[in-house]
């Protein structure tokens, strides 16, 4: 099976994952529309009008439902240029540099799905919903400098990631206890990591990394196939203790995952978390017996 190497670049993958009824995570307004990190999806509302001119009640109900979903694809593309895609940058700027990506945003809005649609006298509403978890990294296709976009999959191992500007707080947020139901056993391989970034400022992304307090990379740069990409997403991302005990989380991070407490955020996005340099090693050394980070077996508070 072929991976795709996570680096800064993102390509929209027409891929459906239609998040189950029962929602999580916390929700955050980009553009016209709705990013909910959590459960990885953002939606957006349209609106069309009846026309007058319509032969029949039906032709014009008609009418204004493919009114309304245009412009809901319109709001959705306006939310999606807004998303976070690293620490660094946002879609947007990638949609600008690359046709190809261009291209395939476009064919990744036709393949949104309608969740919530109504008639309001004479206006038809729809709600239109797409998975982040279809935003799927790859290298293997867009030649850019290795900074911004592409490095060649032969020379992926011969790339050091660069370093990123850490934001370290003067007044250190105040120490929370570990969550209730997250219990880690030291004497037990580690499963996963919840990385407690809440209280710092750290913003969401599709592409998030884990980086030393002197901005070098302990996570984020790794071969994954596109099929774990959009079944799971790079790492989950919540704002409530609660949502830890989701089914979901629960199956992305196993039954004795580690907690550890961010230190600062890196990048010009806030959406990389710094750990202290014990922390970082110790979270490395964790991970050598079940590998639970080239998993995504990784949750962010924030």
């Amino acid at each position: 099976m072929r991976t795709y190497t996570i680096v800064a670049t993102l390509i929209l993958v027409a891929a459906l994952h239609i998040v189950a009824a029962s929602d999580f995570g916390g929700k955050e307004t980009v553009g016209k529309g709705t990013v909910n990190w959590g459960a990885g999806y953002i939606e957006a509302k349209g609106e069309g009008a009846f026309p007058a001119n319509a032969q029949s009640r039906g032709q014009a109900r008609l009418l204004a439902k493919r009114a309304a979903i245009a412009d809901a694809q319109r709001n959705l593309l306006e939310t999606l240029n807004g998303v976070r895609l690293t620490a660094e940058t946002v879609v947007r700027n990638l949609v600008v540099e690359s046709d190809i990506i261009q291209t395939r945003v476009q064919g990744y809005l036709q393949g949104a799905q309608i969740i919530r649609e109504q008639e309001r006298g004479d206006t038809y509403e729809v709600v239109l919903r797409l998975p982040l978890n279809g935003i799927a990294a790859t290298a293997a296709e867009v030649t850019q400098q290795p900074e911004a976009f592409n490095v060649r999959e032969e020379k992926v191992k011969e790339w050091s990631p660069p370093q990123a500007e850490v934001k370290l707080p003067k007044n250190p947020p105040r120490e929370r206890p570990v969550p209730p139901g997250v219990r880690p056993d030291p004497a037990r391989p580690y499963t996963g990591v919840i990385i407690d970034a809440r209280g710092l400022g750290m913003l969401p992304c599709m592409s998030p990394k884990i980086r030393r307090e002197d901005g070098t990379e302990v996570w984020g740069t790794l071969d994954v196939s596109p099929e774990v990409a959009i079944e799971y997403g790079i790492a989950a991302w919540l704002q409530k203790e609660d949502d830890l005990k989701h089914p979901v989380i629960r199956k992305r991070v196993g039954g004795n995952p580690m907690f550890i407490r961010a230190r600062g955020v890196a990048g010009a996005k806030r959406g990389d978390a710094v750990l202290t340099n014990e922390d970082a090693q110790r979270l490395l050394n964790a991970n050598q017996d079940t590998r639970f980070l080239e998993k995504l077996a990784v949750v962010f508070l924030y």
